[in-house]
């Protein structure tokens, strides 16, 4: 046993069982107690894309408020969904147009919802947008670019009824013919111009984000999970055979780690720019987001294959790896993420720092990094905390307040002193 042993063994007593995502309902039922969403990629105005919104059957006791998220799991920055979303309007069911506020941002009070029968607005993709002092990191945000690329995370695109967060979603995708969706939750495919998705709730459905574009996927197995892998690559120099071959090693020292794969399937959603978009490479831009049974990046291009390899192998082993935390190790402020005032736990030294730790352990025990270049790394993040914060900072502290823009500026230390301290 060598002295990295005793980190798997907790590693491994801490993760807790993977939910299998449910079914998809194909056919509306009886009862409305789900919320029934189209999404129309095709018929775009201005790189805006048209959301039609059917609510379930409410209780009529009080007005309803559509709310769009402030924030998402996962991330911590608040974002403010709503100010994408422009033309919002509310009708009955002879299509008569009811009185709508916006209450601010993110927040749309329906005058009288007990005759709400349809909701319909436009959405701007936040890849494009530049006028705002709140930047939308990009793996969490959309694209619609025609004839080329989606990118639908559905935090940006639809929310949810106050109160009625945990009743299921039905997503209808309109979308060119010739295009895939790249996603982890299952989905019926209607026809070539038509995809069905379905969440349980609100939660489930942001957790699973697609993307679209012409086909360039791969799958492969990791012992008893199904991988795949969907690139979308701006002037398709990255290939999704690649970035697989990039991958496999990855996933096979994490199911060496843990002893098994701890999910039955996941999904490596890639987009790759151009250096030459500079508007979408913007400070903050590059990265991913992890989910349950998938992650999303934003990656930049290059001719230089050591160096796509390197980052990718950098970042993937490390979202792959929040599959044990936050996404099934975590407080009560992510068990029941608030999307409208989002409030943040003390644990992100947890979710972030460990995870960190974690992703280069498991690639020294499956030698994909050597001890002495693990001994580097951890030079280096003592060189580079160095610069980040001239005095000792509170990692519960920082947790709690990461959303104030002070604190907002140090948020990168809680990478670098983590990694140190596992």
């Amino acid at each position: 046993m060598n002295r990295f042993d005793h980190c798997r063994i907790c590693l491994i007593a801490l993760l807790l069982p993977v939910l299998v995502s449910s079914a998809f309902a194909i056919t509306k039922p009886k009862t409305n107690t789900t919320v029934f969403a189209i999404i129309d990629l095709v018929g775009l105005d201005s790189d805006m894309v048209k959301v039609t919104v059917l609510p379930p059957t409410f209780v009529k006791d009080k007005p309803f408020i559509y709310i769009m998220p402030a924030s998402v799991p996962g991330t911590y920055a608040q974002y403010d969904f709503g100010r994408f979303v422009k033309k919002f309007q509310a009708f009955d069911k002879k299509g008569k147009t009811l009185e709508v506020t916006r209450l601010n941002a993110n927040e749309f009070a329906i005058s009288t919802s007990e005759k709400l029968a349809k909701i319909e607005y436009w959405v701007i993709d936040t890849f494009d947008d530049l006028t705002d002092s709140l930047e939308v990191f990009n793996p969490v945000g959309t694209n619609f670019q025609k004839d080329t690329n989606f990118l639908l995370n559905y935090a940006g695109l639809i929310g949810y009824f106050n109160d009625y967060k945990s009743v299921a979603y039905e997503v209808k995708i309109l979308k060119p013919t010739e295009m895939y969706g790249a996603t982890a939750i299952k989905k019926k495919v209607v026809s070539t111009g038509e995809d069905i998705m379905y969440a349980k709730n609100y939660d489930e459905l942001v957790d699973n984000p697609a993307m679209y574009s012409l086909p360039d996927t791969v799958s492969y197995r990791q012992g008893n999970a199904l991988i795949s892998v969907a690139v979308y690559s701006m002037t398709g120099v990255v290939k999704a055979s690649f970035v697989a071959n990039v991958l496999k090693p990855i996933t096979k020292a994490v199911e060496r780690f843990f002893g098994t794969m701890p999910v039955d399937h996941y999904s490596f959603i890639l987009y790759y720019a151009s250096p030459g978009r500079r508007d979408i490479n913007r400070k903050g831009g590059l990265g991913a987001l992890e989910h349950n049974y998938c992650s999303m990046y934003f990656m930049a291009e290059s001719q230089d294959t050591n160096q796509v390899r390197g980052f990718l192998n950098r970042t993937a082993s490390h979202e792959f790896l929040h599959i044990l935390v936050p996404l099934h190790l975590h407080s009560e402020e992510i068990a029941d993420f608030d999307f409208r005032n989002p409030k943040m736990s003390q644990h992100l030294w947890l979710y972030e720092g460990v995870t960190e730790y974690f992703a280069t352990l498991a690639q020294i025990h499956d030698t994909l990094v050597t001890e002495k270049e693990a001994l580097g790394m951890f030079r280096q993040k003592i060189f580079t905390q160095g610069f980040m914060s001239f005095k000792p900072v509170s990692l519960t502290e920082l947790s709690t307040r990461v959303l104030e823009p002070e604190w907002q500026k140090i948020y990168p230390i809680i990478y670098e002193k983590e990694r140190l301290s596992g």
